[in-house]
């Protein structure tokens, strides 16, 4: 497994154990006083990348449009449901390394996940949300 996509699937179960310590209730959250979607829509910003990324990543690295298939942003089971699924994709997926279009999809999915932390962060503590301690160990949150 390359290095880029071992750093990417530790994200991915970074996202993953963030989503466990949220109660689903909690997903209709907002940042208060600034413009926000939910915690949910972040959820959705994030299956959206990694279903369009990962297609134009089997495609060798030819963009192929966004696509995303969680219909409900505030439904706790179908976002579990479709984060497992595109771990599993991501697991599966082959890389051509020598391919250069391949890998940078493959880096701006990861920037992508990454960035989703960074604001996950955010709606965390402005709701005054506890962080699993997957999340305390690797931020020092």
């Amino acid at each position: 497994m390359s290095l880029i996509k071992e750093r990417l699937s530790n994200a991915f179960i970074l996202t993953n154990e963030l989503l466990e310590s949220i109660a689903e209730s909690n997903l209709k959250l907002k940042i208060p006083n600034v413009p926000s979607n939910t915690i949910g829509g972040q959820y959705w910003c994030v299956i959206r990348a990694r279903q369009s990324y990962i297609k134009t990543i089997e495609n060798g690295g030819e963009w192929m449009g966004f696509t995303c298939d969680l219909k409900n942003p505030h439904s706790k089971e179908e976002i579990e449901k479709l984060l497992k699924s595109t771990f599993k994709d991501l697991e599966h997926l082959k890389l051509d390394e020598k391919n250069e279009k391949v890998l940078i999809k493959l880096v701006e999915l990861f920037e992508h996940e990454i960035q989703h932390h960074g604001q996950l962060i955010r709606f965390i503590y402005a709701n005054k949300l506890k962080f699993p301690e997957s999340w305390k160990k690797k931020y020092t949150v």
